[in-house]
Formats: structure tokens, sequence, C-alpha cells
């Protein structure tokens, strides 16, 4: 009786091993991967507010390199998902991430272009249509 619950245990102890080196080589990287898309979005939406907030040109070239920069991040970080992502849902959702990031950059250029045209001294209300529908699809 003694033997089989030593086999048993080493057993059991083998598949936890086996789990926590799934989670420690494919999931935790790929959270962290996530979490630092979302800083870096976040770091992209608030230079963009910025840059619909300051008069100055000068302030709104230094958001908008901390825009280019974070896309830059966005883009490798994105690279490094794409390498290590095996599971064919995991990999449908990337590919779902990479189009809903391709928008949002469109989004941002056009809002970006629009500030510098001028429209942040009129109200939001009367930006044209395309540009609040970027922000909201």
């Amino acid at each position: 009786m003694l033997v089989v619950m030593l086999g048993l245990s080493n057993v059991m102890l083998a598949r936890v091993n086996d789990g926590t080196r799934m989670l420690v080589t494919n999931r935790i990287p790929a959270i962290d991967a996530t979490a630092r898309l979302e800083s870096e979005n976040n770091n992209i939406a608030i230079a963009l507010r910025n840059i619909m907030l300051t008069e100055e040109r000068g302030d709104r070239q230094k958001q908008a390199e901390v825009v280019a920069a974070s896309r830059k991040e966005i883009d490798r970080i994105l690279a490094e998902l794409d390498k290590t992502l095996q599971n064919p849902k995991a990999r449908q959702l990337l590919a779902q991430k990479i189009q809903h990031a391709d928008r949002y950059e469109q989004g941002q250029e056009k809002l970006m272009k629009l500030v510098n045209e001028g429209w942040t001294k009129r109200r939001a209300s009367t930006w044209p249509r395309s540009c609040v529908r970027c922000w909201w699809s």
C-alpha cells in the first residue's frame, strides 16, 4: 500500500510540475505582454489628450513622439506574441487585436491631423463624424 501511495504521489507531483512549467513558459509571458499592451495604449491616450489640450507646437511634437514610441513598442509586443502564441483561440484573438490596433492607429492619425489644423478651438460636438466614429467604433 505504501509503495502504491509513493508511486501515485510521484505521478501527481509530475503533473503539478508540468502545470507549473506551462504557466511559467506560456501563460505568464502572455499575460505580461497584454499588460504591457494596455500600458502603451494608456500612454497613447494620455499623449493624445495632451495634444488636444495644449496650444504649443513644441509640446504637441513631444507628445507625438510619445505616441510614435508607444506604437513601436506595441508593434514589438504584437510580434512577440505572434511568435509565442500557439493556441488557435489565442491566435484568433491576436489577429483581432492586430486589426483593432490598425483601426486605432488610423483614428490617432485623424485626430492628430485635425488638432494640427486647429480643430481643438471648436467644441468636440462640432468635430467631423468620421473622427468621432473612429474613437467609438
